[in-house]
């Protein structure tokens, strides 16, 4: 999986599939040292808190962003980073996006730069019901980077 994370990029699914494949060999290492050596009654609760430990550092890590930084990273090093998926991401990418414009090759830069407008910069605010702080944030930071988007947009 990292040779073909390291090929074509993050996705989700590559993330998601990585974490599935550490947490089984967490669990392979767990029957390992309880099933087999007769303790069997504690594999469960040891699969349980794993499991719970991995869907928490899954929200702790911020999976959207990290995909945008390490896609940026890549383009950084000369490789294609696909601006149409990046910027279909949650709101959770957007610092990460922003943050990473500089090292995202041009033609890919420019077509960031229009869809954060549009997506971000255009929508204006949904009101209370729909409100969360993601989405709030990644307004805001649209709107402070406004005139920048308009630039990087703009360029041909």
């Amino acid at each position: 999986m990292r040779l073909y994370q390291r090929e074509y990029g993050m996705t989700e699914l590559r993330l998601y599939v990585t974490a599935f494949m550490g947490w089984m060999a967490i669990l392979f290492g767990l029957f390992s040292y309880t099933v087999l050596r007769g303790q069997r009654e504690r594999f469960a609760f040891g699969a349980l808190i794993s499991g719970l430990a991995m869907v928490v550092m899954l929200n702790v890590i911020n999976p959207d962003a990290m995909i945008v930084r390490i896609n940026a990273e890549r383009s950084g090093l000369g490789k294609q980073i696909d601006a149409d998926y990046i910027t279909s991401l949650s709101a959770d990418s957007i610092p990460a996006l922003l943050e990473a414009m500089p090292n995202i090759s041009e033609p890919a830069r420019q077509k960031a730069a229009t869809r954060v407008i549009h997506n971000w910069s255009e929508q204006g605010d949904p009101g209370w019901r729909s409100w969360n702080w993601s989405r709030s944030r990644a307004r805001q930071l649209a709107s402070e980077n406004q005139e920048m988007l308009l630039v990087v947009a703009r360029k041909k």
